[in-house]
């Protein structure tokens, strides 16, 4: 695996232009297997602080699963930061209580595998309308969940505190899952 922040170190990763507002530099990372950001899979290691950035012109693309934060020893935490021009492409993701999924732009894609989020609810949406833009393919599965959030599993269009915009697309037999009393807000 490839690990981004392992045993309380601080590590990152910046892929594209700057902030998505430039330089425009075009980037490409590719990850044969998983992908571990501020996790550490070892008992009684914690993990660090890690950050992997998306900006315009970049794209990653990770072979197995991508986990932000946690492990099986507290102490690491782990942000994707997707920006406007970014692609993020994985065979499932884990976003811990520890991880932070900033999906401000671009696209996250998750083919096959799961997409688990442990934090409260995944917004798909921004106040700056880049239309960030979330796909499940390939049987891909994501339970949405409510959340101490307001009772939201999943936001579109839309984030805490106002409209916005953004976009969801399911595509081959990815399967969407709601568990909520108040399920899908959107604008």
């Amino acid at each position: 695996p490839v690990e981004i922040a392992k045993a309380g170190g601080v590590g990152s990763l910046t892929v594209g232009g700057v902030g998505g507002a430039g330089p425009f530099i075009r980037a490409t990372v590719s990850v044969g297997g998983k992908l571990d950001i501020g996790t550490s899979q070892t008992s009684g290691t914690a993990a660090g602080t890690g950050t992997v950035t998306v900006n315009d012109g970049g794209a990653v693309s990770v072979a197995g699963v991508t986990r932000l934060g946690g492990g099986p020893t507290a102490g690491g935490s782990g942000v994707l930061r997707i920006n406007d021009g970014g692609t993020f492409a994985t065979n499932g993701l884990t976003c811990d209580t520890a991880g932070d999924l900033q999906h401000i732009g671009g696209t996250l894609n998750i083919t096959g595998g799961t997409f688990i989020n442990e934090t409260p609810a995944y917004s798909i949406g921004n106040t700056t309308l880049n239309d960030p833009l979330l796909v499940l393919g390939g049987n891909a599965q994501m339970d949405a969940t409510a959340t101490t959030n307001g009772g939201t599993a999943l936001r579109i269009g839309t984030f805490v505190g106002g409209p916005g915009s953004g976009d969801c697309r399911l595509e081959g037999g990815a399967d969407l899952r709601v568990i909520a009393s108040s399920p899908i807000s959107g604008s």
